[in-house]
């Protein structure tokens, strides 16, 4: 069944909301509903079932039928700090982080970064990024839309964590005695409440960021002996967390 975010709302049995724009588009156009058929909708992190009441020249009127108390949500904060890889490889990253339960997404510019977000296109960069992570979200029925923003360095990603966030950082050195990532997470089960995930771009990583993410208490380990590529390794090492930590 289809799945839509409207406005932060806390709704009622029987409350009406108006759904416009690109949902509207996507309900009437792509999908071809027509009134008296049902739909999902996310308000305040609360799904409903709803009944397309009317649908009028640019608009669709949706009744609330019954909440769903289902919750498709991570039991903690999963925060992806990607370094910005070339080309369309961050839609694919941002798409596959909010399938597997990613909560929010910081982008940053690493220094071995290729690519770059000129300061004058960011929010539109932003706009585009976070309509992807709405429409996944919807796409895996989730009840939260991840956030996603932009940082200029590791350093200001890193800053933005709350201070009892575990740091995840795949590392590519295959001459170091890391830690798998397992072994780490058995260290730190018992003191979660979230976790970062840091990962460089195609290039990897620079001593400077190694350092600077040992300065922030994170957490260097291995994921095997095979290198993945960026838009792989977060996903990868967000999946085995929420695994090893609630199965």
């Amino acid at each position: 069944m289809q799945r839509y975010f409207v406005k932060d709302t806390w709704l009622c049995a029987g409350q009406k909301i108006t759904i416009v724009g690109e949902d509207f588009h996507h309900i009437v156009r792509v999908m071809r509903m027509k009134p008296t058929q049902t739909i999902q909708i996310v308000a305040n992190g609360q799904v409903w079932y709803a009944q397309i009441s009317a649908i009028g020249k640019d608009t669709v009127e949706v009744c609330a039928l019954e909440r769903i108390d289902k919750n498709a949500e991570p039991p903690i904060e999963i925060t992806l700090l990607q370094g910005l890889p070339k080309g369309e490889k961050i839609d694919r990253i941002i798409r596959q982080a909010c399938e597997v339960g990613v909560t929010h997404l910081v982008i940053f510019s690493a220094l071995r970064s290729v690519g770059s977000v000129p300061w004058d296109k960011r929010e539109q960069r932003l706009t585009r990024w976070r309509k992807m992570a709405k429409e996944s979200a919807e796409q895996a029925q989730r009840s939260k839309i991840p956030e996603v923003s932009h940082a200029d360095s590791l350093e200001d990603a890193l800053s933005s964590l709350a201070q009892d966030t575990v740091i995840l950082v795949p590392y590519e050195a295959q001459d170091q005695d890391l830690d798998t990532l397992k072994q780490v997470v058995n260290k730190v089960r018992n003191d979660v409440r979230s976790v970062a995930i840091v990962i460089g771009p195609e290039g990897g990583f620079d001593q400077h960021e190694i350092a600077l993410v040992t300065k922030y208490n994170g957490h260097l380990l291995t994921l095997g002996p095979r290198i993945m590529r960026t838009e792989t390794a977060g996903i990868v090492t967000a999946a085995i967390v929420l695994h090893d930590l609630f199965g």
